[in-house]
């Protein structure tokens, strides 16, 4: 797949975009370059897909975790009227957002516990890395929702990708998740079945099951 990373790197700090309700608020889709991100950018980027809470526990614990390791260029995030609705995390070029550094997990878990948590998490790290272009997380405060603006972030993903000549895009939903199945048809994902054993093992962890999404750009 291509390399978006240089790309991203070139986006100014923020990006204008087009309304996303009826109140015409101003939006920006942008990425934190060049300066210490906000602390509320901070707790939001270091919090990972839902599927590493069996692995590294709640965003409490995530965030001690990851605090210092986030890779920002994998990450969009997203302003209201100067206010953070929410963010998008994504792989490519087998990089992530976050990186699991084992004396972090030690610290929180343990040692006779930490270990199996971390290389867990570092399996599934590496498996989404591996599956190309993959969205990760797609994260609207709830006070916001129902607006427009998670279809702005993915949109703006998305265009971002097209850009740069990728071809395909994945995403993952659980299967008892009906308005976030809907969201991801709503904008031409279908859903399709993955049979590695890393999913299978979402499946059973989650109990309701995962949906495998993908689209062609």
């Amino acid at each position: 797949m291509t390399d978006m990373s240089a790309a991203l790197s070139e986006l100014p700090e923020r990006v204008v975009m087009q309304p996303a309700d009826a109140l015409s608020t101003r939006v920006e889709v942008y990425q934190v370059r060049d300066r210490h991100p906000t602390i509320e950018e901070q707790q939001m980027a270091a919090v990972g897909p839902t599927v590493f809470r069996p692995l590294l526990g709640e965003a409490v614990t995530q965030r001690r975790i990851f605090a210092e390791t986030v890779d920002y260029s994998r990450i969009l995030f997203l302003r209201a009227d100067d206010s953070l609705v929410g963010h998008l995390q994504f792989y490519l070029d087998g990089k992530g957002p976050q990186r699991v550094i084992w004396s972090r997990v030690r610290r929180e878990f343990g040692c006779p516990h930490g270990a199996p948590r971390a290389l867990g998490a570092e399996a599934v790290m590496r498996w989404m890395a591996a599956q190309g272009p993959y969205i990760s997380r797609l994260i609207i405060r709830p006070e916001y929702r129902g607006r427009g603006f998670g279809s702005v972030l993915l949109e703006a993903a998305i265009d971002h990708l097209r850009e740069q000549g990728v071809r395909q895009v994945t995403l993952d939903a659980w299967a008892s998740e009906k308005h976030v199945q809907r969201f991801y048809r709503r904008h031409g994902f279908i859903a399709c079945e993955d049979p590695s054993p890393i999913w299978l093992l979402f499946n059973r962890v989650g109990g309701s099951g995962v949906t495998w999404y993908v689209k062609r750009l």
